[in-house]
C-alpha cells in the first residue's frame, strides 16, 4: 500500500509586478537608491527587456564571506547584505531558510539547508538538504534562518545556461535557455512515498503562474519556460540517494523538438 506524505508546497507566489522591477541608480539625492521601479512601459516592451533588466540587476550584488547568523538578516543599500542574485551557502548548522519579502507578491522562500550537503551521506537522511542554494534578494528583503549557525553569499553577476538545476530560483535566458522541456532527475525516488520529490513553480512575464511536480507517481512532465520567467525548484526528498551528495542533486530539463 502506498504511503502519501503531506507537505507545504515550496514555490513562488508573485505576480508580474515583481518581474517588472529595476535597480534604482544614478538617481536624484532625494531619491532612496535601494528601491526597485515598477516599469512604466508597455507589456511588450518589458517583455523585450526583461532578461536584460535581471542581468543588470544581478550586478548591484556583493559578496559576504562567512558570516554567523545571530539574528535576521536585513537586504538592503545600508547592510552588508545588498540586494541582487546570490548562490547562498550553508556553513554551519541545518535548518529552514525562509523570508520576510518587502513586496507581499515577491517570489516565496522556503528551503532546507544543511552544512552536510556537500557530504555523500549514502541516504541515509543525516542531511536535511543542500548547502548551496540560489536565491534572487530584493531591497528590504529579511532572510530568518533557523537552527543555522553560519552562512556565505556568493554573488552571482555572470551566468552560464545549463538545462541541469539544483535547488533555488533561476532566471530563464540566464540560467537555463527558454524552450519546451521533459523533466527528469538523478535523484532516485521511492515509489512507497509517492508525493516526494520536486517541486517546480514557474513565474511568467504575463502574470501567469504554474506549478509542477515531478515524483514517482508524476513523472511524465513537460514544462515550456520563456525568456525572463522566473522558475523555483525545490526537492523534498533530498538526501535520500545513495552516493548522490544533496548539493549534486539535479533536476534536468531535456529539450522536447
Amino acid at each position: 500500500m502506498k504511503k502519501k506524505v503531506t507537505f507545504s508546497l515550496l514555490g513562488i507566489v508573485v505576480t508580474l509586478i515583481v518581474l517588472s522591477v529595476v535597480y534604482t541608480m544614478g538617481q536624484n539625492s532625494n531619491k532612496k537608491q535601494d528601491t526597485y521601479i515598477k516599469a512604466k512601459s508597455s507589456k511588450k516592451q518589458v517583455t523585450e527587456n526583461l532578461t536584460d533588466t535581471f542581468q543588470e540587476f544581478a550586478k548591484k550584488g556583493h559578496s559576504v564571506d562567512e558570516m554567523y547568523v545571530t539574528g535576521d538578516i536585513k537586504v538592503n543599500k545600508n547592510s552588508e547584505l545588498k540586494p541582487g542574485i546570490y548562490d547562498m551557502e550553508v556553513t554551519g548548522g541545518s535548518g529552514n531558510i525562509g523570508a520576510y519579502r518587502s513586496q507581499i507578491n515577491a517570489p516565496f522562500i522556503n528551503y532546507l539547508g544543511d552544512s552536510k550537503g556537500s557530504s555523500d551521506n549514502q541516504g541515509n537522511s543525516n542531511s536535511q538538504g543542500p548547502s548551496k542554494i540560489r536565491l534572487i534578494l530584493f531591497s528590504d528583503d529579511v532572510l530568518k534562518l533557523r537552527n543555522i549557525s553560519k552562512v556565505k553569499f556568493t554573488a552571482v553577476s555572470t551566468f552560464r545556461t545549463s538545462n541541469q538545476l539544483g535547488q533555488g530560483e533561476y532566471v530563464v535566458g540566464l540560467d537555463i535557455p527558454a524552450g519546451t522541456y521533459k523533466l527528469s532527475t538523478n535523484v532516485k525516488f521511492n515509489p512507497e512515498f509517492e508525493n516526494l520529490g520536486w517541486s517546480v513553480d514557474i513565474l511568467g512575464k504575463n502574470e501567469e503562474t504554474k506549478s509542477q511536480s515531478y515524483n514517482s507517481s508524476t513523472n511524465d512532465v513537460v514544462v515550456k519556460l520563456n525568456d525572463g520567467d522566473i522558475i523555483s525548484t525545490n526537492n523534498n526528498y533530498s538526501g535520500q540517494t545513495p552516493g548522490i551528495k544533496p548539493d549534486d542533486e539535479k533536476l534536468t530539463f531535456n529539450k522536447v523538438k
